[in-house]
């Protein structure tokens, strides 16, 4: 009854299975924050679409811009976590040992070492957080892709340059999460654009506190003061700011984590949002 496709590069093949399937219904869901080419095969397919689903309203707003869409053909319905993987963690000072760290403060980012996910910037803003407490370590996590590992390196070289190599820990790919959250004091989120961000939702239902750039999808994620700190992306000095006041206000940390978990329970748990994908799998059957 519906074909639901995720991958842009899917797209077409999507819509050509459903022509071939007759009376099916096709709903799309864009991931990316990166505007669609509207070129007049897209708009011509997308007019066909019964449904399209952004995963954040920064993502809708460019959908119906990049694509001159009907408003009411496009939604926003947010990605999805489980929040009971992330309520037991392990022991944090268990966990701070496997990543061989001594400090009792550990900062944290996880994503892809690309050049738009910010590790250099939150590098750099560690190094100015490092010149003014001994108490703190840093964690990197995150893939690097073969094209990236020149810029990994780069980033190596650039603690040594900065006399911080002792402080920031490269950790690469980290399949155990939770085991990661239970080490951190706090996670960052330093991209320069997002149009969600799946980690800052896990980390949020670990009861981190977080600190996000006030891009796109994490702009809306996180309500600056309630469930975490927003800053202005690729501003070192404004983000080390942030992460100096939450190493050092330990009640504001628990507020900022009590208030993140409750808010993935209330908006991004599974159930939730599954229950309004099905709405719209109904909606296309029933009116299509």
């Amino acid at each position: 009854d519906v074909i639901h496709g995720h991958v842009a590069r899917d797209y077409l093949v999507c819509a050509l299975a459903r022509r071939l399937a007759g009376r099916s219904q096709l709903v799309l869901t864009r991931h990316h924050y990166l505007p669609i080419k509207g070129h007049w095969g897209y708009r011509t397919m997308f007019r066909q679409v019964g449904r399209i689903i952004a995963v954040s309203e920064s993502v809708r707003r460019g959908l119906i811009a990049s694509l001159n869409l009907p408003p009411d053909q496009v939604m926003t319905i947010p990605n999805w976590v489980n929040p009971d993987e992330y309520r037991a963690l392990p022991d944090p000072q268990r966990a701070r040992a496997r990543f061989d760290v001594q400090q009792p403060l550990v900062v944290g980012m996880v994503g892809q070492m690309t050049p738009a996910k910010g590790p250099e910037e939150f590098i750099r803003a560690a190094a100015l957080v490092a010149s003014l407490r001994d108490d703190v370590a840093f964690l990197v996590a995150g893939e690097t892709e073969e094209r990236g590992f020149q810029f990994t390196e780069r980033l190596r070289q650039l603690t040594r340059e900065l006399s911080v190599s002792d402080r920031i820990h490269f950790l690469g790919r980290v399949e155990d999460l939770p085991g990661l959250f239970a080490a951190l004091t706090m996670l960052v989120l330093p991209s320069w654009q997002e149009a969600f961000s799946i980690v800052l939702i896990q980390a949020m239902a670990a009861g981190l506190p977080v600190i996000a750039s006030d891009v796109g999808g994490p702009a809306e994620i996180v309500t600056h003061g309630v469930t975490g700190l927003l800053v202005p992306p690729r501003r070192v000095e404004a983000l080390a700011q942030a992460i100096n006041r939450l190493l050092g206000d330990s009640d504001l940390r628990r507020r900022l984590g009590v208030a993140a978990r409750k808010e993935v329970e209330t908006r991004f748990e599974r159930e939730t949002v599954i229950n309004q994908i099905e709405s719209v799998y109904r909606d296309v059957i029933s009116h299509p």
